[in-house]
């Protein structure tokens, strides 16, 4: 029987999941991608070139990471991807898989416009609808526990996952480094899919925005979605985490801890085709403000911060920034794209390409659901 043989186009959570639920499934994988977690490079490898974790066309180590699904009631496929990725992280967490500075599962309130129902409220924990809130009229607040994790540190677990698998039958990911590709026909030139049987090599295309400018693929529902956070560092956090999201502002506004660690990503921005690299201060400062307003905890390090909080009209500029961060969101209008398609190589034979990209937002908590059924298309087309 011939080998199945994988290639992942794309080293974000997308790339990184299917490539580990693939790996699962007893299939040979390589990663090929410009930005590789640092954890998957060698030291010689990794001299001289600057971190991946700086780029910002690397969406996956600056994001919020959160699971706070936004499938509305009659989205289903949605829902599946997400419900498949809670399902997954629960087993890591009361299986102690990751450290609680990696993720954790945390108390969260969210408190969304006009009301309305949610999908999950048998899913996770604890889930309330709270009916006496000090949000304005015509809010939903709702209370359950769900997850947090730090996305560098997440990464790093999945790389691991990759290159030292548990079931020792199982054949380690290998990781390639390399500049950006202008098609994926480019690709299957690529000396490592050249040497193999064309029959037996499968690509997937996981760039994410790189699936806008492949000129084979070429995919105007692409689009980027600019982000700007501020990650601080909040010491009572590590041992009491919690996650506030909220839409009662002119911009979306969370605070989202990474993991237990004491550190914490503060939103933010929601910029549709922005791709501005620089900082913006009045977003920075806006952001500070409005997220003490919904999580007076981040200065409980601090004594009598609540009275700190009511008469300092300034005590958001208290809080201890680590590092102010802009990102852009790999999004597609109408839906993510996971199908198995074929363009032309450089011969102009036709080659399977399996697209998995287009999550936007929610690529974290949709990301395990994405990397099943793209693997479910994986086994279909090879029988």
């Amino acid at each position: 029987m011939p080998e199945k043989r994988v290639f992942v186009l794309g080293s974000g959570v997308i790339g990184l999941s299917v490539a580990l639920e693939l790996q699962i499934r007893g299939y040979r994988v390589s990663i090929i991608a410009r930005d590789v977690p640092p954890s998957a490079i060698s030291e010689t490898e990794a001299s001289g070139t600057a971190s991946p974790l700086d780029s910002q066309d690397w969406a996956s180590p600056w994001a919020g990471f959160n699971w706070c699904s936004f499938a509305p009631l009659e989205d289903k496929e949605t829902q599946r991807r997400d419900r498949a990725t809670f399902v997954r992280w629960l087993e890591m967490v009361d299986r102690r898989e990751v450290p609680r500075e990696t993720m954790e599962l945390v108390p969260f309130t969210s408190i969304t416009k006009g009301e309305r129902d949610f999908w999950f409220e048998d899913l996770v924990p604890d889930f309330k609808y709270i009916q006496d809130t000090s949000a304005s009229a015509g809010f939903t607040t709702v209370t359950y526990k769900s997850f947090v994790a730090s996305a560098p540190a997440y990464l790093a677990y999945l790389v691991s996952e990759l290159l030292h698998p548990k079931n020792p039958s199982l054949v380690p990911v290998e990781f390639h480094q390399s500049s950006a590709f202008s098609s994926l026909a480019e690709v299957f030139s690529h000396p490592l899919l050249s040497s193999e049987k064309e029959e037996d090599v499968l690509l997937v295309n996981a760039t994410g925005m790189g699936s806008l400018y492949l000129s084979d693929v070429a995919d105007t529902s692409v689009y980027p979605i600019r982000g700007q956070t501020v990650l601080v560092s909040a010491p009572s956090f590590k041992a009491a985490p919690v996650c506030v999201m909220s839409l009662q502002y002119d911009e979306p506004t969370y605070v989202i801890p990474r993991g237990a660690s004491g550190l914490v990503i503060l939103g933010g921005t929601f910029e549709h085709d922005d791709s501005h690299r620089g900082i913006r201060q009045d977003a920075t400062e806006r952001i500070l403000k409005d997220c003490l307003s919904i999580c007076p905890q981040l200065l409980a390090h601090l004594p009598d911060y609540e009275k700190v909080i009511q008469e300092d009209p300034e005590a958001w500029r208290r809080l201890e920034v680590v590092k102010v961060n802009v990102g852009i969101r790999p999004a597609r209008k109408g839906e993510t794209r996971v199908e198995l398609d074929a363009v032309k190589d450089s011969s102009g034979r036709l080659r399977p390409v399996l697209h998995a990209y287009g999550a936007g937002k929610a690529g974290y908590q949709s990301s395990v659901g994405i990397a099943q059924e793209a693997a479910d298309w994986a086994d279909r087309h090879f029988g």
